[in-house]
This record gives structure tokens, C-alpha cells and sequence, in this order.
């Protein structure tokens, strides 16, 4: 709900904050409330394993999301340099949203491994 409630309010609310001038980061804004969604299931899902006694695994994953974020970061800043600064900023953002889900997905595939298991 709260999602929906900033992508639909976001060009009011960057003019009342910002005022005109930032009208461009108005879909930046309606992508980064995306992580209000994954973010509020990461804790869900991260506290189950952290309850199993999976802590390491919740690292070892985090990890590789992170190394595999900073190498496409890498990737698309190098690629699109040559573009525009707004082309650069929008991979970088596209990237970001990927990984969170990339990593709540595997959240949710590994969560339905232990799930059955018994302590």
C-alpha cells in the first residue's frame, strides 16, 4: 500500500520537497520505493533462518548478492559512461532493484528447503 501510495504521489511529493527543478527524480523515486516491498520480506525470511541456526548461509548468500551487485554496477557505470550521467544512474538503479530480489527469491527457495526440516 505504502508503494503504491509513492509511486503515485511521487511527482507531488518531490515538487513540494524539492520543487521543480528536481521533476527527474520523480522515477527514481517511484523505483526505490520497490525496496519498501523486498526489504520489509528480507527480515521475515532472515529471522526464520536466523531461528534454524542458518546464520552462515544468510552470509554466505549476502555475499554473492552483494560481489555479483558490485560487478554489474561495475559493468553498467563502464558501459553507459559514454551515454549520459541519467542512463549511468538508471542501470545503477536497475541493478540494485535486481539484486534485492535476486536475493529475496533465493530467501524464498532456501526458506522452503529448511522449512520442512526439524530441529
Amino acid at each position: 500500500l505504502f508503494t503504491t501510495l509513492i509511486m503515485l504521489l511521487a511527482p507531488l511529493m518531490v515538487g513540494i520537497i524539492y520543487g521543480k527543478e528536481y521533476v527527474n527524480a520523480i522515477n527514481f523515486l517511484r523505483i526505490g520505493s520497490l525496496e519498501i516491498i523486498a526489504s520489509s520480506m528480507f527480515g521475515v525470511y532472515v529471522h526464520f533462518f536466523i531461528s534454524k541456526g542458518k546464520t552462515k548461509l544468510i552470509a554466505k548468500l549476502l555475499i554473492f548478492v552483494t560481489i555479483a551487485k558490485l560487478i554489474l554496477d561495475y559493468a553498467v557505470i563502464s558501459i553507459f559512461t559514454h551515454i549520459s550521467f541519467f542512463a549511468i544512474t538508471a542501470g545503477v538503479i536497475a541493478v540494485r532493484v535486481i539484486s534485492w530480489y535476486v536475493y529475496l527469491g533465493a530467501l524464498v527457495i532456501l526458506y522452503k528447503k529448511y522449512a520442512k526440516e526439524k530441529n
